[in-house]
Formats: structure tokens, C-alpha cells, sequence
């Protein structure tokens, strides 16, 4: 503390030599702003060397206000000086004014971007001020604005700022942290006892809930602690937590110390602690954002925590390990605020309930009553758990289990109280522990209690208790997945899965019918709960396949807890396929028959393919809400289908398939006019056979008509003596799926897919699938799902014929290029570019293990034109293009595309596998 005031000192004393008003009188504007500037320029950088130094966030932020607080002075000092002769030294009684700060700068706190907010409070009415005290105003206003400085202001009476107070909350906020700087102290002291008095002793309680609502609605904007790019201020157990809890502890209390809780009895000495060193570490992190991004920012961003993680010092050798250890303390900081603000609302009894504050719905066996109850050592008062004894655990250690067993039943939350309780006893919760059977027991009575599951879990891990009851899951508290597509830390990746599993129960939702039924009929919901606890634990050991590693622990945990044979085999088959389902779908041809039987024979039997299926469901949603699309639902739940009947009969499947083919063809034939014969006859005999695997005879028919297009504009073409052969094109909008159908028929030729990818990226359109088949007489359908940059349809007419107008000017031309059209579509589309997402790009050449084709995997991030340059890059080393699944996240492309060499056999040089892989690895980083 001396060694600061020292420093203050030293800045006084600097700022006494430099700006003083004998020095400042007789200079000009320019030269005044000048010495103000280059003082400013001086100590900002000693600040700054300190701050990278290593010095705390909270002692950095109050250098920079003690900075602007001389500062401040000096400014006023001089656009008031014609006061001076009149002011009483102690107080500056004769000032007009009061120069007061509010807000955020109020508090004496100011981050290297932050703004200030001035109050110039004034002894009378603001419309009777003379008018040297309005160009006093001005000349310190201006002055700071010249000098760089964004002001926010206002210019009230008591009686003004009272009135203000009592009609915006916000004011009133931003009065509770005034602060005295300049002027007629006196007056700053009568509108402190004026606002308490008359603002907040009747409109406290009013206030406090305008409070409340202000931090549910901005806790429902993130959702979350565990965000991926979490907002450093306004984000669940972020710095506004902090300071509503100063706000709250000033209007009950009247003080803006929380210190002051501690001497009530209302916060323990080491509650204080955490909220502290959270509050310092955060104003850290927020002083690295700013200086790193030289103005203000909130948003942890993937690539600001890599800055911020190197800024600080951590000591890993890589930047990803660096982020992760990080990331790790963030959370748990945050964590320790977000619970110990909400233990200052428990504490004052203005929590409710009904408001859980991230306990998310309780399920169907919550109880309404808000009695008391006494129950195994424990009472329940308004709807809150108490323990009995400050004994209950030690008399009995299976009572740690049960309270959250009663909590489960009763829809009850745990006092603070019961909380600390609970923590002091963790030393219990031993190996002995774990391996106690009623403890087991008590457990497993908890996850199959369908719908209620989350909730309960969530108190468990909150207080820390799931970590310590089951360490495989413990290991994933705060741990960052570095998967781009990851919203969320994966413990709570973990529990968000589970909440999506609880929705289940009881909505009335059709869109979501087919996981209800076969959550509703599951008999044993304890093995899926538990297999969701245990399906990404693996994450924490950093292995290559996480899947593997979640499968060894889950082995363990079954062990432990001395799971019947039946269900471990289940547990371990849906912990290690848990991604194969997704994958299966969103990067194979699962109009393969051969891809459908092979993922059936994985499965094994249809219960174990419906839990899989809902086990895909709930991964998927609480991975990414956004991720979850219509498009990827439907690829799993074609393959949900088709693999159900070959579980049904294998047999009869593939000869299905056959027989399917048959009907296919009358149905066709029969909505055909007769003259159609020999091209229905061309198309059965020569597409391939994936071609007919659960297509529609409505669909088979408009891809026969428009071949014939395709062959009579041939005809055309042929007797005008044209060079070039122009595809036919035929759009299919479906504006309920968000995507539009671009069929083209064309003769098989080198560059057609680059060239119609080309065209369609000219014109702003992305590809999100593509589905390629050659027939026998070497004409091609190329298959596209299509939409706009904003994820629309494609409905407008005139884009659609710009599209095939582009297509046919790149084919009269030999070297036609698309890069021109692709910039300028990109520009005047202003799509969205992913500047904050460091995704990790990923190019695999392999052949496929069925010895058919081979692969291109990509992973990279999302453009315009990214496909043109694939496909054109593939055309260049005379290859065909058979199949592709292309799926975007988030800004990623992930595509997995289907390869044949000229003769249509997988490719068998290495080396030009090789080159073929670093050329697109180059085109895509």
C-alpha cells in the first residue's frame, strides 16, 4: 500500500511541475493541449510497462483513474481559476460546481479503453447557471475531448440528478459509485446523504429488482460460464456480477465495500477471497484485451486468449497448451463469482426458485410447497435445504449422497450454509467412498430419474461434489476444447447434453417426436445418463481419439460401480461410437448400400441403433445449438431408416434394394409417356446403383426429362456448329429446408464441376452438398444443395439465370478465370467472414478401406469460391469428382469428397496422392 501512494505521490508531484496553472497561463490552445498530451504520453507508458511487468489488473486500472484524477484536476482547476480568489481552501465551498465521477470511472477503476462519465453537479438550477460557469463547463469538456479522451457527461442540480435517479435506474446506478474530484466538495457531500435518503431508502427494493431482471436477461444472453469466447463484463460470473453485488450490498447496507458482508456475517472471509481474486483477475484480463486490441473490448475471442494467455505469462510451451491452462483459471474464476454473487442474493433472501440462476428446470417430481419440512437430518424452507446439525455428515457421510438425492425429489436448492457444509466435508469422499454401495446406490437412483437428471447434477458439480464422487468427470471441470465447433467447456459440453435429454420429457414439439418416443420407451434410462456423463471424459488424457480413451474410463467407472454385464456393454458401445453416428452420416454415401450394412453391423440390433440415434441427438444439440441444422438431421435420420431395415433383415435389405429398383422403373415408367421407353431403358441400365437407393419415382422422372432437355438443346447446338457443349440447369427451391436443388445434366467433362462451382460463387451462392453420378453413356447428373450467403434458398430467378450466364461465358473462353467474379461477389456481399475464428485446417488423401474410391477429408475455414478452387485443383490432376458431402460450421467447411482416377478406380500412386494433398492443403490455408 505504501509503495502505491509512493507512485501517486511521484505522479502528483510530476504533474505539480509540469501543469501548473502559473505554467499553463498565457499558452495557447494548441500549446496547453500539447503539455497535457505529453504528460498524459509519459505516465500512460509507465503504466503500461507496469502492467506488462505483471502488475495486478485492479492496481493498473486504479493508476490509470488516479491519472485522469490529476488530470481531471488540473483541467478544472484552470477552466475555473476566475473562482479561485473566492473558494475556501478545505472544501471549495465557493465553486459553483462539483466535479463528480460516475459509473464505471466513478468506482476509481478505469481499463485502458474504457470512457469516463463526468457529472458537473451545480448549486442551482442548470438553467440559471451564469454564463462564466457554462464556459468553464465547456473549457473542460472541450479541453478533455482535444485531448483524446470519450466523455460521457451531464450537467444536473441535486434536485436534477435526484430527479433522474428516480426515473433511470441506470443514473441511479451510476450515483451509487460517485466519486468527489474537483470543485465544491461540500455540495458532492450533500447529494451522497441527499440520493441515500431520498432515492434509495424508498426505491431500494424497486431497484434491486430492476437489478435482478437486468442480470437474468443478460445471464439468458450467454447461457453460460463455460462459453468459448466468453464476454469478460457482462458474461455469467464476469465483472458485472462483481459489481451488482457492490450495488446490492450498498443499498442494503449502505456500503460499497463487501468486506462489510463479511463483518454482518453475511459472507465468509473466504467467499470474500474468491470474489476478490476473481475481480483482480478478470480487470487483468480486460487490461490485456484492451492494450492488445489499443480500444475497448469485452469478448474473449479464440484468438485474444492465445494473446492474453502469452501476455500473462503462462509458462506452456505451445499456444494451445497455453490457452487451455488459461482458459482453465478463467473459468474457475468466473465459476467463484458467479456462486458467491448468487450466495449475496441467497443471503438477502431476494433469490427465488423460480429462478434457478443456471439450475435450469427441475423435472416432473419438483414440488410447489413452500413449507417447512423435516427430513434425514435436513429441513427444507421456502423451497431451500438446511442442515439440521453442523454435524449431519460426520454422524452420517451418506448423507452427502442424499441431499442430493432429496434436493432431486423436492425441487430444492442448498442454502448457502449448506453449501460451505458441504464443501468442509469433501475429505470423506474417498476411494471408500466411491466403492460404498448404498452411495451407489443413492447414485444411481438420481440418473434414472428421467427428466430431473441435469438439474441435479448441475448442484453436484456447482458445489464441487460430482468431480470428487467420480474424478474421471472431475477432469474436465473447465477444460477448453479447442474444437472450433465447440461452444462450451467440456464439462459443461457434458451436462448441456443432458439438459437437452431432459427437455425431452413432457414437450409438445412434433419436430423432435421421434427422440421422445424412444427416450419415453427406454426402460433403463441410469445406462444413457450415465454413458453421456462418461462419453467425452477421455478429452482430458489429450488422446488423438478421445472416443478410446472415454471407453477405457467408462470401462473403470462400470466396474466401480459394479454394473450388471448387459448394461456395461451398452454403456461402452454408445461411449465409444458416440461420434460414429454423426460422422457415418454427415461424411459418407449413405446411399451406399454397402455404407448402410457396414454401420448396421456396428450397431448390431435396433435398441442399440435408437440410443445411438438419441444419443446423437442431445451430443449434437448440446454441442452447438447453431450446428444442429435441418440438413444434418435429415442425413442422420435417412441412415436411421435404412439402417433399421437392414437390422430388420439383412438379407432381405440388399435383395429390397433389388426389388425396390423394379418397382422404381414401372412406377417411373407408368408417369411416363411412352415415347419415353428407350431413355428410361439408358437411364435404369446405365446410373449407378446408389443412384436408386431410396429415390422417389417423382424425382427419377424429372432427372429423365431433363436429360432429354440436355439432349435436345445438344441437337440445337449441333446444328448451329457451336464449339462449346452448355449443360442444362434446373432449380428446385425449398424454402422450408433453407436450401435450393440445382440440378445439371452435361455430357462428362474435364472442369465441369470446378466451372459450375466457379459460376455459382460468382454470383454469392454456396454449395452445402453435392451429390455426382456418371452414367454408362457418359452423361453426368450433378447433384446440388445450394443457398444464398445468409443460409436462404436461392429463389430469385435473375441469380439464377447471372449463374448459368457465367457458366457459359467461362466455357468460350480457354483459361477463363473466376477470381475476379469471386472477389467482387464477395465485396458486394459483405458475407460473413470469420476474422475471430482460428480454425485448424486438416487436408486427408486416403483410400477408402472398401477399395472404391478415394478420399479428400478437408477441414478448413469457410470462403466463396473455396469449392471452385478444390474442384479445379482435382480436374488438374485428372481426376472425376464421384461423390462429395460438403457440411459447414460456424464458419468451417468440412467436407469429405469422393475421388476416382480416369478409369474409375481409386488412386494407387502414392506420390500423386501426396501432391494432390499438399496443393489443396495450399489452396485452403
Amino acid at each position: 500500500m505504501n509503495d502505491v501512494k509512493t507512485k501517486q505521490a511521484k505522479v502528483a508531484a510530476h504533474a505539480d511541475e509540469v501543469i501548473s496553472l502559473d505554467g499553463l497561463e498565457g499558452k495557447t490552445r494548441p500549446q496547453q493541449l500539447a503539455i497535457f498530451k505529453r504528460f498524459l504520453k509519459i505516465e500512460n507508458h509507465r503504466i503500461k510497462l507496469a502492467h506488462r511487468a505483471g502488475l495486478d489488473g485492479f492496481q493498473v486500472a486504479g493508476n490509470r483513474s488516479d491519472l485522469l484524477d490529476i488530470v481531471l484536476g488540473k483541467v478544472f482547476d484552470e477552466a475555473f481559476q476566475q473562482f479561485a480568489g473566492e473558494v475556501d481552501a478545505e472544501d471549495g465551498e465557493q465553486f459553483p460546481i462539483a466535479l463528480v465521477a460516475v459509473g464505471g470511472y466513478g468506482r476509481g477503476l478505469l481499463n485502458p479503453g474504457s470512457d469516463i462519465d463526468l457529472l458537473f453537479l451545480s448549486k442551482t438550477a442548470t438553467t440559471s447557471l451564469s454564463k462564466a460557469t457554462n464556459e468553464a463547463v465547456e473549457r473542460v469538456l472541450y479541453l478533455l475531448w482535444d485531448i483524446g479522451f470519450e466523455v460521457g457527461h451531464s450537467v444536473r442540480s441535486i434536485r436534477e440528478s435526484l430527479s433522474q435517479a428516480k426515473k433511470d435506474f441506470q443514473v441511479f446506478t451510476a450515483m451509487i459509485e460517485s466519486r468527489f474530484i474537483a470543485g465544491n466538495r461540500k455540495l458532492f457531500h450533500q447529494l451522497e446523504d441527499a440520493f441515500y435518503r431520498r432515492c434509495v431508502v424508498p426505491l431500494g427494493e424497486d431497484y434491486l429488482q430492476d437489478r435482478l431482471e437486468d442480470r437474468r436477461s443478460q445471464h439468458a444472453k450467454a447461457q453460460t460460464i463455460y462459453l468459448q469466447e466468453p464476454n469478460v463484463k457482462e458474461g455469467q460470473g464476469g465483472l458485472r456480477d462483481y459489481h451488482n453485488s457492490v450495488w446490492l450490498t450498498y443499498v442494503k447496507l449502505r456500503s460499497i465495500d463487501l468486506g462489510t458482508l463479511v463483518k454482518q456475517g453475511l459472507l465468509s472471509d473466504n467467499a470474500l477471497q474468491e470474489m476478490e481474486k476473481a475481480y483482480h483477475f478478470l480487470l487483468t484480463v480486460r487490461n490485456h484485451l484492451h492494450y492488445a486490441e489499443k480500444h475497448a473490448t469485452d469478448v474473449l475471442t479464440l484468438r485474444l486468449q492465445g494473446v492474453v494467455a502469452t501476455a500473462m505469462g503462462y509458462p506452456q510451451p505451445t499456444i494451445l497448451r497455453r490457452c487451455e491452462s488459461f482458459m482453465r483459471d478463467y473459468y474457475q474464476h468466473t465459476t467463484n463469482l458467479f456462486m458467491r454473487s448468487n450466495e449475496v442474493l441467497d443471503r438477502f433472501k431476494l433469490e427465488s426458485r423460480s429462478n434457478a440462476w443456471g439450475m435450469h428446470r427441475l423435472g416432473a417430481l419438483t414440488l410447489a410447497w413452500r413449507g417447512r419440512e423435516e427430513f434425514d437430518g435436513f429441513y427444507a424452507e421456502n423451497n431451500r435445504a438446511y442442515a439440521s446439525s453442523p454435524d449431519i455428515f460426520d454422524e452420517d457421510p451418506g448423507r452427502l449422497m442424499r441431499l442430493f438425492r432429496h434436493t432431486q425429489i423436492r425441487g430444492l436448492r442448498m442454502s448457502p450454509e449448506l453449501i460451505d457444509l458441504v464443501q468442509a466435508s469433501f475429505a470423506m469422499v474417498n476411494k471408500t467412498y466411491r466403492y460404498n454401495r448404498a452411495n451407489r446406490e443413492t447414485f444411481e437412483a438420481i440418473l434414472s430419474s428421467k427428466g430431473s437428471v441435469a438439474w441435479s447434477l448441475r448442484q453436484m458439480h456447482r458445489v464441487g461434489f460430482l468431480g470428487r464422487f467420480m474424478p474421471e468427470f472431475g477432469a474436465l471441470t473447465c477444460l477448453v476444447q479447442h474444437e472450433f465447433f465447440h461452444r462450451y467447456t467440456a464439462d459443461e459440453h457434458t451436462l448441456k447434453t443432458i439438459e437437452v435429454l431432459d427437455g425431452l420429457v413432457g414437450e409438445d414439439d412434433r419436430s423432435v417426436a421421434i427422440y421422445q418416443d424412444i427416450f419415453h420407451h427406454l426402460e433403463d434410462p441410469f445406462t444413457l445418463y450415465l454413458s453421456l456423463i462418461m462419453h467425452d471424459t477421455g478429452r482430458a488424457a489429450n488422446a488423438r481419439h478421445h472416443e478410446d480413451a472415454s471407453a477405457l474410463l467408462a470401462a473403470k467407472v462400470c466396474n466401480r460401480f459394479r454394473v450388471h454385464p448387459s448394461r456395461r456393454s451398452m454403456i461402452l458401445f454408445l461411449v465409444d461410437h458416440h461420434l460414429t453416428f454423426y460422422r457415418t452420416a454427415t461424411t459418407r454415401n449413405i446411399e451406399d448400400s454397402e455404407v448402410v450394412a457396414e454401420f448396421g453391423r456396428i450397431c448390431g440390433s435396433k435398441e442399440r441403433l435408437d440410443l445411438l440415434l438419441l444419443f446423437t441427438y442431445v451430443d449434437s444439440r448440446g454441442t452447438s445449438e447453431e450446428g444442429w441444422t435441418g440438413w444434418k438431421e435429415s442425413l442422420i435420420l435417412q441412415l436411421h431408416r435404412t439402417t433399421r431395415d437392414y437390422l430388420r433383415d439383412s438379407e432381405s435389405f440388399a435383395r429390397g434394394l433389388s426389388e425396390a429398383k423394379s418397382e422404381l422403373r414401372e412406377k417411373v415408367e407408368a408417369k411416363m409417356a411412352e415415347n419415353y421407353g428407350a431413355e428410361i431403358e439408358a437411364h435404369f441400365f446405365g446410373m449407378p446403383p446408389r443412384y436408386f437407393n431410396f429415390r422417389s419415382s417423382k424425382t427419377v422422372v424429372s432427372h429423365i426429362r431433363l436429360f432429354r432437355k440436355f439432349f435436345e438443346s445438344l441437337s440445337r447446338e449441333i446444328e448451329d456448329c457451336l464449339d462449346v457443349l452448355q449443360p442444362v440447369f434446373e432449380w428446385q427451391p425449398e424454402p422450408d429446408k433453407g436450401w435450393t436443388e440445382l440440378r445439371v445434366a452435361s455430357w462428362n467433362q474435364s472442369f465441369l464441376l470446378a466451372r459450375v462451382s466457379g459460376a455459382l460463387a460468382a454470383n454469392g451462392i454456396n454449395i452445402i452438398a453435392a451429390d455426382l453420378f456418371r452414367r454408362k453413356d457418359d452423361v453426368v447428373l450433378d447433384l446440388f444443395r445450394v443457398c444464398r450467403a445468409d443460409y436462404t434458398p436461392v429463389e430469385n430467378t435473375s441469380t439464377m439465370a447471372a449463374v448459368e450466364k457465367t457458366f457459359s461465358e467461362s466455357i468460350k473462353v480457354k483459361k477463363f478465370s473466376f477470381q475476379p467474379l469471386i472477389k467482387k461477389a464477395v465485396a458486394s456481399a459483405r458475407a460473413a467472414v470469420h476474422e475471430e475464428l482460428h480454425i485448424p485446417t486438416r487436408v486427408v488423401v486416403r483410400n477408402d478401406p472398401n477399395g472404391r474410391h478415394t478420399l479428400i477429408e478437408i477441414q478448413a475455414a469457410d470462403r466463396i469460391g473455396l469449392l471452385h478452387d478444390i474442384f479445379s485443383a482435382i480436374a488438374g490432376f485428372r481426376c472425376e469428382v464421384c461423390h462429395a458431402r460438403i457440411n459447414t460450421e460456424r464458419g468451417a467447411a468440412v467436407d469429405t469428397i469422393y475421388i476416382w482416377d480416369a478409369s474409375g478406380k481409386p488412386l494407387d500412386d502414392r506420390k500423386q496422392m501426396k501432391d494432390l494433398e499438399e496443393t489443396i492443403q495450399t489452396l485452403v490455408t
